[in-house]
């Protein structure tokens, strides 16, 4: 049997362009129009955030990795250039004898391996957070009048450089990563703000969070690295305060990548 009919076809066919015919000679009307737009409207509301949520999670991921791959890579050709870490000059910080601290350390072993677009030493404010940066408590970081050395990379990162000393001798660099620079908010840790930091020691790598000084000093002041669990880190991550510096290492323990439970992305 043949279930395709052409006659019943072609009827159908010149039934629907007359349809069309006539709906294109008479128009929409205002009510039609609006009623459309009104769709559009809620349609765009329902599906744009959700787009630009997952748009800045890439971002940051992206960028996360991109900076922690290219400082390990910067240490790497350093040490080729001046010898291991422990022989490299820190005499800046240790004197304190310039306002421009650590400007002398970031020109001789980090800029010439990194390509940025600049490096100042002036207030948080200066650089363009007005309104200084914040824990995900909503409780303040760092005040806008806070001098802060560092450097912006070609694609936007602001790079804050720090350092910890101890008994008068610098023992780690820190690095605060902005991942979408200064004047795009929130200016948060957790959110856009992480933290990496580099022991002064032969045999350190670049880690992302903050120094384990209580592990550092256990294992009698020797370097060596401590394996964070996904669970301690997403714990310390999740407290909101000064331990949200520690949500960079959940995004490299997920392999670079903001999953589900990820409390501030």
């Amino acid at each position: 049997m043949n279930i395709f009919n052409k006659n019943s076809f072609a009827k159908s066919f010149n039934k629907y362009s007359e349809l069309l015919k006539n709906t294109s000679n008479k128009g929409f009307t205002l009510p039609e129009v609006l009623i459309t737009l009104v769709i559009i409207g809620v349609i765009a509301i329902i599906t744009i955030p959700p787009i630009q949520h997952q748009q800045n999670r890439k971002m940051v991921e992206t960028r996360l990795k991109k900076v922690y791959s290219d400082l390990t890579n910067v240490y790497i050709r350093a040490q080729a250039d001046y010898g291991m870490m422990s022989g490299w000059s820190f005499e800046e910080y240790e004197n304190q004898s310039s306002s421009n601290v650590g400007k002398s350390f970031l020109k001789t072993y980090i800029l010439p391996y990194i390509n940025y677009q600049k490096c100042e030493t002036m207030s948080l404010a200066d650089w363009g957070y007005k309104k200084g940066i914040i824990y995900p408590n909503k409780t303040l970081w760092q005040d806008p009048s806070k001098k802060c050395t560092g450097f912006i990379t070609q694609n936007g990162t602001f790079i804050m450089l720090a350092y910890t000393m101890v008994n008068g001798i610098v023992q780690v660099i820190n690095f605060n990563i902005d991942v979408d620079g200064p004047h795009k908010g929130p200016n948060m840790v957790g959110k856009d703000i992480f933290a990496m930091h580099q022991f002064v020691d032969d045999n350190a790598n670049l880690q992302m969070g903050v120094a384990d000084f209580d592990y550092w000093y256990a294992q009698e002041t020797q370097y060596q690295v401590r394996k964070t669990t996904r669970d301690v880190a997403i714990k310390m991550c999740k407290d909101g305060n000064v331990n949200a510096f520690n949500c960079g290492l959940v995004i490299q323990n997920d392999g670079w990548q903001i999953t589900k439970n990820y409390p501030w992305l």
